[in-house]
């Protein structure tokens, strides 16, 4: 038996949507997908996804608070390792000129990562090292790898899909099949395989209803695993 807590936590690709997005409703998420599964069995949990979320900010959030929990899910990675146009204290700073710096990219983007700048704001040692560091806070990790990319997100992006791919491999590397308590659900896997591209929504590669009902389904019988 485990302690009965389940902690889910992660970026965007956990929250409701709206349009021009295919919309998703919170109840279809897959994280409260998978809290209406678990809450039968009377196991607490707490759900906390935001926007623009980093893998390496989820586990400094769970370091913060002290909490402990037989399970942790973390759902982010793609916010860590997509190419960006400015680097991260930059790109999250409040300060007025930084803010019309962002705005004055933001409007040239495409000529500024080819000719300027165009880095990850982690790398994958940064999120090896995080991994290790969240452990020590529950019994049982797992996470979640990067759907692929979209075909109109992908060719805006060229070089995404190829930092999506070396975080997964890592991820599916570190893994070990459990045997060090971290477990990967392998979305990107299981997506593909599907063959149905209406899984991520055409615009951002966010999940779509389908695909947060098919992740939660997958991580659903990977606790059911651990139990």
């Amino acid at each position: 038996m485990w302690n009965k807590k389940v902690i889910m936590i992660g970026d965007s690709y956990g929250t409701p949507r709206k349009e021009p997005s295919d919309i998703v409703l919170e109840k279809e998420t897959w994280p409260q997908l998978v809290a209406d599964e678990i809450s039968e069995k009377e196991i607490q949990y707490s759900i906390d996804f935001k926007t623009f979320r980093c893998f390496v900010d989820c586990v400094d959030i769970i370091k913060n608070k002290g909490e402990r929990a037989n399970v942790i899910i973390i759902g982010a990675g793609i916010v860590d390792i997509f190419p960006r146009t400015l680097p991260y204290r930059i790109s999250r700073s409040q300060n007025i000129f930084l803010k019309a710096l962002r705005f004055f990219v933001r409007r040239i983007r495409k000529f500024w990562m080819q000719y300027i700048y165009c880095e990850t704001w982690f790398t994958i040692k940064d999120i090896e090292k995080s991994i290790n560091e969240v452990k020590e806070y529950c019994d049982n990790l797992i996470i979640l790898s990067t759907p692929p990319l979209s075909v109109k997100h992908a060719l805006d992006n060229p070089q995404g899909q190829p930092k999506i791919d070396e975080l997964n491999d890592f991820m599916r590397t570190i893994s070990d099949y459990g045997n060090n308590g971290i477990h990967v659900v392998d979305i990107d896997k299981i997506f593909r395989e599907s063959g149905q591209e209406e899984l991520v929504d055409s615009l951002d590669s966010h999940f779509t209803k389908s695909g947060n009902s098919i992740a939660a389904k997958n991580i659903v019988d990977k606790l059911n695993e651990l139990m």
